[in-house]
């Protein structure tokens, strides 16, 4: 879906040791990039829409816009969501199943005004299977706005978090909270000890509150800081919420802190790539006859389709920069940050149980492997669609990290931001033909470094949102 999912309001507030000063609500846009020439994505800040301002205008598939450029040619205003009622009614009446629903017979006539029906029997009886073929069911984005922070005017060195939450949709939302003490340049403050109306299933509603034990999570610690709060209703692409935390690798000395994040719940398919072909590649910068995915066309208006059967199979042969610039796309089109996962993002979605306070050896709580447990070693000959070992499909365990993250062991080595050396990367996680010791979540030697300017035909990636 290219729907925006997820939104964010963020505000200013100051901590003292006892204060409890105002804050000034603000609200950043992430800039949009050009992805004709793609860089490095660099950390820069989420955003939203403004509080009171109408939502953008979700993306449309190609076959939606040959809707819209008839519906313009025929006189009609729509939406997505309208357009569906639209078809929806008229394909009753034309094909005369039974008299309408008095609701859809009511929103028809809101739609529709005035015009004549005869005029858009016309634009649908050209464009019923087209358009029935398009995405066109829209998911309405949560929104959060009047965010307000404030510190307790007492020795409590608690924080109270107020913000509202409004989804069309009526969806519960897992909402969490970002720290930033640089202005929103990077968003590194802990905010783990976090109470209230934060976490999953949170209900739509005014006036939320989250209590943030800041004494506990920054002792001693005062200044300017920036809250930001986010709400998913989950209805996008699959990702899962990885807390704010440290976390120690097996035998590691040191912990690291990662601020919290979302992370795909599975790798990047071919039917997810094709729609950024689709939408942004018309010239074929960032496709090769290699992806399973087909083209037709010529250069400048290029289709692109993934071949049958094949559609929730990971995207292979995208370079680094091809990688690199499907996040850019996907920023673009929602207003959030989206970029490959750094080092310590993709072991701590890969390895780390905070509950067990245990980093494991593998991508899915097991420090022993095998074929059950996920695709190497030839298990399958071959990559398998995302997902595949969730204890379902036969010979397979419900291999999810604790996060609930699939295939972070074995199916495709997966692109992160890690460097070697000079243009060439880490892949993480090992692939369908690497034995299991390479499939181990901190594994580190040759076969997993890849030049960024190259593809393979086993390195894939996922995608963090934060």
């Amino acid at each position: 879906m290219l729907a925006l999912e997820r939104k964010n309001q963020e505000t200013i507030f100051s901590f003292l040791s006892r204060s409890n000063l105002q804050f000034c609500g603000t609200h950043n846009r992430c800039p949009l990039k050009s992805i004709k020439n793609p860089t490095k994505t660099q950390p820069q800040s989420p955003g939203g829409h403004i509080a009171g301002s109408p939502p953008s205008r979700g993306l449309l598939t190609r076959c939606e816009k040959k809707v819209f450029l008839l519906a313009k040619w025929a006189g009609l205003r729509y939406n997505n969501a309208d357009l569906v009622v639209i078809l929806f009614a008229t394909a009753w009446r034309r094909l005369r199943f039974a008299p309408l629903p008095a609701s859809a017979l009511w929103h028809e006539e809101l739609i529709l005004g005035g015009y004549q029906m005869k005029r858009f029997t016309v634009v649908f009886s050209v464009f019923l299977v087209v358009a029935w073929s398009g995405t066109v069911w829209a998911n309405s984005a949560p929104v959060v706005s009047s965010v307000s922070a404030n510190q307790r005017g007492d020795d409590s060195k608690l924080v109270d978090i107020y913000y509202d939450l409004a989804d069309a949709d009526g969806d519960s939302c897992t909402v969490w909270v970002v720290i930033s003490d640089n202005n929103g340049l990077s968003w590194s403050v802990p905010a783990i000890t976090c109470t209230g109306a934060v976490g999953a299933g949170i209900a739509p509603g005014s006036n939320k509150h989250i209590i943030w034990d800041a004494g506990r999570d920054v002792p001693g610690k005062i200044g300017d800081f920036k809250a930001r709060v986010y709400a998913d209703d989950g209805k996008g692409d699959p990702m899962v919420l990885v807390s704010a935390g440290s976390y120690k690798e097996d035998g590691g000395l040191n912990w690291v802190f990662v601020a919290s994040y979302m992370i795909g719940k599975y790798e990047v398919t071919n039917a997810q790539y094709a729609e950024f072909l689709n939408d942004a590649d018309p010239t074929s910068q960032h496709w090769v006859t290699t992806m399973e995915i087909g083209r037709s066309g010529s250069s400048g208006s290029y289709s692109y389709t993934p071949v049958e059967g094949k559609e929730q199979y990971p995207i292979r042969y995208a370079s680094y920069y091809d990688a690199e610039a499907y996040c850019q796309w996907k920023s673009q089109i929602t207003d959030v940050n989206y970029h490959l996962p750094d080092k310590y993002q993709w072991q701590k979605a890969a390895a780390w149980d905070p509950v067990q306070q245990k980093f494991w050896t593998y991508g899915f709580q097991n420090s022993t492997i095998d074929c059950n447990w996920c695709n190497y070693s030839n298990c399958k000959g071959g990559p398998t669609q995302v997902g595949y070992y969730n204890g379902v499909n036969p010979g397979t365990n419900n291999a999810a990290s604790f996060y609930g993250c699939y295939d972070m062991s074995g199916n495709v080595w997966e692109w992160t931001t890690e460097v070697w050396s000079g243009t060439y990367r880490y892949g993480r996680g090992g692939y369908w033909s690497t034995p299991g010791g390479a499939c181990v979540v901190t594994y580190t030697s040759t076969d997993n470094r890849f030049s960024v300017g190259s593809r393979y035909d086993k390195v894939g990636f996922r995608i963090v949102m934060e």
